[in-house]
């Protein structure tokens, strides 16, 4: 390790405090009582929620950080390195993985994003993971064949995103796609292309997700014929 003193542009290491935040405060005030009154329906909810009162905590597991060089040392408390719900460590991924993304998977060309959303009404039948995996696939279908009937002999490329929560942290399944401006050739020559009308896409996606539902049981034909009026 290299240690460095501290100057105006460099700092000093401060470690975070995250019992001081409200949300920890909140959640350690109130998860056992969510517990007990059955609102916490999957696993993974209950699982981030202890991790996420265990994060930064040195009680629960640290790391010396110690400098060969001047001899000072600090302990670095364990993460609970969770999507989603830990602000710290969310940010983290996020930097870590757009850096990536950006760096080893995008191709240097125009890109669009589109998000795809669920009314109210349908957003409990997709606590099941298979119906979220559907969702992603007819998603992958519609931008595929939309970009297919302007120029058939190319393929776009496009990264999927789903996010199950909203800016309440209520249940909210979406998609957020990150699709080329264009489609690549089998060469690998890029053409540029227009973007697709949200209406197009809207429409294509309500006909497809309300066949899949009433395919799979979930909703019925009636309810499906009300919701495409």
């Amino acid at each position: 390790m290299v240690c460095r003193e501290a100057t105006p542009s460099t700092g000093v290491y401060r470690p975070r405090n995250p019992r001081a935040s409200p949300l920890y405060q909140c959640v350690q005030r109130h998860y056992g009582e969510l517990a007990t009154a059955g609102a916490i329906h999957r696993d993974v909810e209950s699982q981030v929620l202890a991790r996420f009162v265990d994060c930064g905590d040195l009680h629960k597991g640290f790391a010396r950080i110690y400098c060969d060089g001047c001899g000072h040392d600090y302990l670095l408390a364990f993460s609970c390195k969770t999507r989603y719900f830990c602000p710290s460590c969310h940010q983290k991924r996020m930097l870590a993985y757009g850096e990536w993304v950006e760096d080893e998977v995008l191709n240097p060309v125009p890109h669009r994003q589109y998000v795809f959303t669920l009314p109210k009404l349908l957003r409990p039948h997709f606590h099941l993971r298979r119906r979220l995996s559907q969702f992603c696939r007819i998603v992958s279908r519609l931008l595929a064949d939309a970009y297919r009937e302007v120029a058939p002999w190319g393929r776009p490329g496009f990264i999927l995103f789903v996010q199950t929560f909203g800016d309440l942290v209520n249940f909210h399944p979406h998609i957020h796609v990150l699709v080329t401006d264009g489609v690549f050739s089998v060469g690998g020559t890029f053409l540029v292309l227009p973007p697709v009308p949200g209406a197009l896409l809207e429409q294509q996606l309500r006909k497809d997700m309300l066949g899949y539902l009433v395919e799979d049981e979930a909703i019925s034909m009636e309810m499906a014929e009300n919701l495409r009026t």
